[in-house]
């Protein structure tokens, strides 16, 4: 039997998602709704006897309500379900099928459209990871644009949201079911899902032969059921960045470190800052595609640009369009940067992943592994030379470089400072467009022959329509 908990607060999905989970289930199955100090108004009236409520006249929190539903739990498997969910057809028999003993089993997410209970095809998460921000405050991230890919239809992955997971329930136990320490009983539960999970000596695996979707908040109805103070969320995060950071889990046979150095997530070797440097002149259709991209970095990022906009730390500056202008946008973002080594990203390039994990050994290094994408000649073409947008520099050096007098040439190529150059596997894009700051249209590189196609970047093509579509946002 899978037992299938479902803690409530002033939910308004409650009884749908519990008929959802009744008509798609096809295996014996129980459902234990914990009202936790609030009860359905109106009434919700379920003639079955798969279904239990369990009032609690006094809220009791989020994850003593879990605890209680499964300590009363009758099935060999526990799911905890949040109460505005749809799931798969069968997707009880099979995460029971697929479990084994040691995991914790996570179905594909998708989100949910709450108006035709059905999921959103195209928000779809099979992988997290845990990222932390600038406090070491810890949290359940989506990789964007980095978002692994595997055929494996059971797979590794490092984290979860945490509004669906299953796992033997003598499992759960085990691990001593939610902590409670965790004040207000909320927050946090996608990284202590994780963390028990791999610590323990088990696995987080995501099951892609099933799914369940979720209604995210905000997007229609109603927002957050209940009130909660933003120190009491900060206080949540910080008990479990002490928990997990500093080893204090009794239950852990493997140190968080392992966990980092086992699925190396974005953002914790914070030793480089993207420096993103922008006229604001270009078409708001690639600008759109080269901040997603940089965001999906999961990297500290400081933009240095002519209009105010959201991306990272955003400093403002003065309207000029110059060679002399960019390299004053650069040195105002490196002296802002607190990092060792800082990444020049311009706002007409998309970097692969590779291209930040180089540390050079010199003041300055080049990526010569960049594709030009000529939109208007409909090809990809190559150019074998150091530019300012493929640079990683050490901060302090590059400081020092752009303080003796104004540039119009890449740091190191004048052989006053020393430079390295390097080529990741795959390239990064540079889109060639309209509003170069040097006028003019860029000539194809002569330095390979040009094609239609790019791993891992596609056809030409798609990159047409693709900008062709947004054309209007200029």
């Amino acid at each position: 039997m899978v037992s299938v908990i479902i803690p409530a607060k002033n939910e308004v999905y409650l009884e749908r998602t519990i008929r959802n989970i009744l008509e798609n289930a096809e295996g014996e199955i129980e459902v234990i709704a914990e009202l936790d100090g609030w009860l359905p108004d109106p009434p919700i009236v379920m003639n079955d006897d798969r279904v239990i409520f369990v009032h609690h006249e006094v809220g009791i929190g989020q994850r003593a309500a879990i605890n209680h539903g499964v300590s009363i739990a009758k099935g060999k498997y526990v799911m905890k379900l949040d109460a505005h969910c749809a799931v798969g057809k069968g997707f009880d028999v099979i995460l029971a099928r697929d479990c084994e003993p040691s995991w914790t089993l996570l179905p594909i997410m998708y989100n949910l459209n709450h108006e035709t209970w059905e999921p959103k095809l195209h928000k779809k998460t099979e992988y997290m990871y845990i990222g932390c921000n600038e406090n070491r405050l810890l949290r359940a991230e989506y990789y964007g644009s980095r978002q692994p890919h595997s055929d494996k239809m059971i797979d590794e992955t490092m984290c979860c949201m945490g509004p669906g997971w299953f796992m033997h329930k003598d499992r759960f136990l085990y691990q001593g079911g939610c902590d409670e320490n965790h004040e207000g009983g909320w927050g946090q539960q996608g990284v202590e899902v994780a963390c028990k999970a791999w610590l323990s000596g088990g696995a987080l695996m995501v099951d892609k032969h099933t799914w369940f979707a979720h209604w995210f908040r905000g997007g229609g109805g109603p927002g957050f059921p209940y009130p909660i103070s933003g120190n009491t969320i900060e206080r949540v995060r910080k008990y479990s960045r002490d928990l997990w950071l500093n080893n204090k889990w009794e239950k852990q046979t493997r140190t968080f470190q392992w966990l980092i150095d086992k699925f190396d997530p974005p953002g914790w070797v914070n030793d480089i800052t993207i420096l993103y440097y922008t006229a604001n002149v270009v078409a708001k259709g690639i600008e759109y595609s080269v901040l997603r991209n940089l965001r999906g970095h999961g990297l500290p990022i400081i933009s240095i640009s002519q209009k105010p906009m959201d991306l990272g730390k955003n400093i403002v500056v003065p309207e000029e369009r110059s060679y002399e202008n960019i390299y004053r946008q650069i040195l105002i973002g490196a002296k802002a940067a607190t990092t060792k080594y800082v990444a020049l990203c311009e706002d007409d390039c998309l970097y692969v992943p590779q291209h930040f994990k180089h540390r050079p050994k010199k003041p300055f290094a080049y990526n010569l592994n960049r594709w030009l994408l000529h939109l208007d000649d409909k090809v990809w073409s190559y150019r074998k030379r150091p530019i300012l947008s493929q640079c990683i520099a050490d901060r302090e050096t590059l400081i020092k470089c752009l303080e003796e007098g104004p540039r119009t040439s890449e740091m190191g190529i004048d052989g006053k400072y020393e430079y390295e150059t390097f080529e990741t596997k795959d390239p990064n894009m540079v889109i060639c467009h309209d509003k170069p700051t040097k006028g003019g249209k860029k000539y194809l590189g002569k330095d390979a022959e040009p094609r239609q196609e790019l791993h891992p970047w596609g056809t030409v093509d798609y990159w047409v329509k693709k900008f062709e579509s947004r054309r209007k946002w200029r």
